[in-house]
This record gives structure tokens, C-alpha cells and sequence, in this order.
């Protein structure tokens, strides 16, 4: 199976950003109309993923690729449900992240290459760096990567309740 590539409806920018962390290519425009959804996922085939129940029933009947995710669950709840409904395990790989602000790809340079563009604080104490190459912006380990990874492992443990349940 090829490598799912998404579109995530308005209501669910915190699952569209941690999709791009996990390295997925996910379009997210907050101010597309329903039709504007489906005619990019179709167009583009990509899964349409949505809390909007109208839009769900509508991009079905489509025969868009789309899925439900029901509202009150938290954001791990929600992706751990994109994985389990896609039998996919969740997996994070810094080489493979995507910018989670503009969804471009992220590259990894050389430490010489961010100087002057980081805080000299962040260019001594870190030597691995990735820069987007749609937006620009600069991505290094620091602490945020550590609440990745916690996410991550909650998603995971949510993830094995979902595919064994």
C-alpha cells in the first residue's frame, strides 16, 4: 500500500499538524468550503479526514477516501484513530518529518548552515538541524521533540487498543 497522503478539514488542525511531524504530506486549509475538500482529496487522492459528519456522508457517497473522527477525543486519540483505521503503526523518524506549519519537506544541513539563523545558544548546544524547504524555517532536537515523543507513545498505546480491540 502506498504511503496514505491526507487532507484534514478545518476542525482538525492538531491532527494535521502531528501528521506532518510523523512524516505524512497533509494539506490543511482551514477556510475550504466542503466542496473544495472533496474535490482536492479526489483530485489529488488523498484521505480526506474530517469531524464533520454532513461532510463525511457527502465525500462518501463521492466515493472519496474519508474518514470520521468523532468529536470529545483528545489529539492523540484522534491520530491513533487515523493509524488504526489505516492499519498503519505510528512512527516518528526526524529524517522523515514535514513542516508542521506549511507541510514542505524538511532537509537536513549542515550545522555551519543555520549560523547566524538560530540563536547562539541553540547553534552551541545542538549539532543536527533540518530546514523546510518551503517555508525556511529551522528545526533542531530541543525540547519539543521530547513531547513529541510522549505524544507519540500515547498515541501508540491507544493504537494497539484500537487494532487488537
Amino acid at each position: 500500500m502506498p504511503t496514505p497522503r491526507f487532507i484534514v478539514d478545518g476542525m482538525l488542525g492538531d491532527v494535521a499538524k502531528f501528521l506532518r511531524i510523523l512524516g505524512y504530506d497533509t494539506l490543511y486549509f482551514p477556510d475550504l468550503n466542503d466542496r473544495e475538500l472533496i474535490e482536492m482529496a479526489s483530485r489529488e487522492e488523498r484521505v480526506l479526514v474530517t469531524s464533520d459528519e454532513e461532510l463525511y456522508k457527502l465525500a462518501n457517497r463521492r466515493g472519496v477516501n474519508v474518514m470520521l473522527i468523532r468529536g470529545g477525543a483528545s489529539r492523540e486519540e484522534k491520530v491513533a484513530f487515523v493509524f488504526a483505521s489505516l492499519r498503519i503503526e505510528p512512527q516518528f523518524d526526524p529524517d522523515k518529518t514535514r513542516c508542521s506549519l506549511c507541510n514542505g519537506k524538511l532537509r537536513r544541513v549542515p550545522k555551519e548552515a543555520v549560523k547566524g539563523r538560530v540563536s547562539e545558544n541553540t547553534y552551541r548546544a545542538y549539532d543536527r538541524f533540518w530546514v523546510c524547504e518551503g517555508c525556511g524555517r529551522i528545526y533542531w532536537i530541543g525540547s519539543h521533540w521530547r513531547n513529541i515523543n510522549r505524544s507519540l507513545r500515547r498515541i501508540r498505546q491507544i493504537y494497539m487498543r484500537l487494532v487488537e480491540g
